[in-house]
């Protein structure tokens, strides 16, 4: 069956913005845009994004004033960057203590109903245990990649819903022109049969050419391979 939803569980917006520009991001869920961690997925799976939620552990790590996220030549702004008292830790230094740096749910009551109506999104999807679906990760940092927690993700989908691909890619920056052409390697093939359908873990190792800003790769080749791997 064709993949009906498509949502990515980190850990930086590179696949966010990869699933938009193909068209195949339909919704906003929880892990879009925010800097996060496979051990932090983990956590709010567990706990139904309860810590996730609660305005309680949100704090100003900084603000910067700039046009990042803004539309070319846009004018630059304050931006308030939001840390989380449980989950910074988890990211082990990438973003310096940030995990929302495009909306602020600490001080804009609109913006945490934002992250609430992305979390109900992503709790709906899982009960449609028919329709197929994707997850991702993405890993850009090398300290962020923790196989084990990725497995400890794929079990607690098992447990929730049904006919679903997790997709985990540890991307190799940097490589140069060796790069170019190579195939990702396939770490992890895993497959269970659910009530309703199958369930699948992949998990790949993929060399890059160049770098990658969080955002997007700087190398269109490495940007058109990936997508050719996950879709």
């Amino acid at each position: 069956d064709a993949v009906r939803h498509v949502i990515s569980l980190g850990c930086r917006c590179s696949q966010a913005a990869a699933f938009r520009d193909l068209g195949r991001r339909r919704y906003a869920c929880p892990f879009d845009w925010i800097f996060s961690s496979a051990s932090m997925v983990l956590h709010c799976l567990r706990d139904d994004f309860r810590s996730f939620l609660d305005r309680e552990q949100y704090f100003l790590n900084a603000t910067v004033f700039d046009a990042i996220g803004l539309r070319p030549g846009a004018a630059p702004r304050e931006r308030r960057l939001i840390g989380h008292r449980l989950y910074s830790e988890m990211t082990a230094g990438v973003g310096r203590g940030t995990i929302f740096n495009h909306r602020d749910p600490l001080g804009s009551p609109e913006d945490l109903e934002y992250l609430a109506r992305a979390v109900e999104r992503f709790r709906l999807v899982l009960q449609r245990t028919a329709e197929r679906k994707m997850f991702v990760i993405l890993n850009l940092n090398k300290q962020l990649w923790v196989e084990e927690d990725i497995r400890a993700i794929f079990d607690e989908l098992c447990v929730r819903t049904d006919t679903f691909d997790l997709v985990a890619v540890d991307c190799v920056r940097n490589l140069g022109r060796a790069a170019t052409g190579a195939s990702a390697e396939e770490l992890v093939r895993e497959t269970r049969h659910g009530d309703r359908g199958v369930k699948s873990l992949l998990v790949y190792r993929f060399p890059c050419i160049g770098d990658n800003t969080g955002s997007y790769f700087r190398e269109d080749a490495d940007a058109e391979r990936l997508r050719a791997l996950l879709l």
